[in-house]
């Protein structure tokens, strides 16, 4: 299991500054060396292994809410695009004919 430190964030609340680590006891420990600099930080236990632009975080209420929706949704529009691309280079009778005709 890894753990996340979330140290900082932006004014939009995403992650800032974070560290990653494989057992708690390290997490927390540097949760404690920061804490003087930065009271706010918090651990995440086993965030999604996806990327933090994803992340929303609330540094008060030290919650992490990772937005698999967007995420998910972006997903599907680079597929499509790739799908069009292809599909584009593809030379169908249709288009030579219109090709033809104009």
């Amino acid at each position: 299991m890894t753990h996340l430190v979330i140290v900082d964030s932006t004014s939009d609340n995403k992650i800032a500054k974070m560290q990653n680590y494989e057992n708690r006891a390290d997490a927390d420990a540097h949760v404690a060396m920061v804490a003087e600099k930065y009271p706010k930080a918090f651990v995440v236990d086993n965030p999604p292994a996806f990327g933090t632009e994803y992340v929303t975080v609330d540094m008060d209420a030290k919650t992490f809410v990772y937005d698999n929706v967007r995420y998910d949704a972006e997903q599907i529009k680079t597929n499509a695009r790739g799908e069009i691309n292809r599909l584009e280079e593809t030379v169908t009778a249709r288009r030579i004919r219109d090709a033809l005709i104009s």
